[in-house]
């Protein structure tokens, strides 16, 4: 009997501790904890993309002091927000007139490279083949456009749309 007591009272205080936790309130405001150098977070964390514009004429100032004096410095800045009732890092870099945010995931979201790639074998590779690959990249080099990201499904669809919508007599109204 007094197993169960035991566990009763386990579970009572993991019930007042999920009651006493509060969930994050999303104030609305970045507050900086760190600046990094600009580029020093590997891509594996980045999340989701976002611009980031002051919100109040008055914070208009302050918001361009901090994202020249960022620029300058070629730093990034490393905050914490909340989004959905839950605390996010967030990245924040010098764009233009604004700042462009970016959500990260948390340490333990990004798995270990050498998981996976440990079981690649070093290999001795023929100094031919290197070069013929050393002349496809050379051949295929390009500067980034972002019309190089093309949704090929949906411009597919839409043209099929379209045809079909062009195939339609004209409604002409009474």
């Amino acid at each position: 009997a007094k197993e169960g007591a035991g566990d009763y009272e386990d579970e009572g205080e993991a019930q007042d501790e999920a009651v006493t936790f509060q969930r994050p309130q999303n104030t609305r405001t970045i507050e900086i904890e760190h600046f990094l150098p600009a580029g020093q977070i590997d891509a594996r964390y980045f999340e989701k993309p976002y611009y980031i514009l002051p919100g109040e004429e008055i914070s208009q100032e302050s918001f361009a002091v901090i994202r020249d004096a960022m620029s300058r410095e070629a730093v990034s800045g490393l905050a914490r927000i909340v989004l959905s009732s839950r605390e996010r890092p967030f990245l924040l870099e010098p764009m233009g007139r604004g700042l462009r945010g970016v959500t990260l995931r948390f340490a333990h979201e990004v798995r270990n490279d050498s998981d996976y790639f440990s079981e690649i074998p070093e290999m001795k590779l023929p100094p031919e083949m290197t070069k013929l690959a050393q002349h496809i990249i050379r051949t295929k080099s390009a500067d980034f456009d972002p019309n190089m990201l093309e949704d090929h499904y949906r411009s597919a669809l839409v043209r099929i749309l379209r045809k079909k919508q062009a195939k339609r007599p004209a409604k002409i109204p009474p």
